[in-house]
């Protein structure tokens, strides 16, 4: 799946823009297809992922920018055991007298960005000298 490149002015495969482009969630043609075919790219990036397991990924969580939450929603912590509620049950719970040690707000949406890690042993190629013949 190839998307041409506006930034760099020609076409690059998917992949390209999703493990090493800094650009990623900048990019308004890659979000366009990213919110078309979202589902395809995350299965080739899976599929690349487990065919090149040695190879270093880090994984990034990102805020989604510029959106809301539709419903606020909490996590609920008691004796180790974690609870995720809405407001509305929340204070359902608490009315009936269930108190939780711990309550945090989840505040964002987030997205999941994948990138490949530099190889830090790699050295640059030697240069030869370019000698004229008189």
């Amino acid at each position: 799946m190839n998307i041409y490149c506006q930034f760099h002015h020609h076409f690059k495969d998917i992949l390209v823009c999703k493990l090493t482009c800094p650009r990623e969630f900048k990019c308004s043609e890659f979000q366009k297809l990213y919110s078309e075919k979202g589902r395809e790219i995350r299965w080739v990036l899976f599929k690349y992922m487990e065919k090149y397991p040695d190879k270093e990924y880090k994984i990034i969580l990102l805020p989604k920018k510029g959106r809301k939450p539709t419903m606020k929603q909490y996590i609920c912590m008691r004796e180790g055991n974690i609870e995720l509620l809405t407001e509305e049950e929340l204070v359902a719970k608490t009315k009936k007298g269930e108190f939780f040690q711990s309550y945090f707000e989840v505040g964002r949406e987030m997205e999941i960005s994948i990138k490949l890690v530099p190889k830090k042993n790699t050295a640059p190629a030697d240069k030869k000298k370019i000698v004229k013949k008189a």
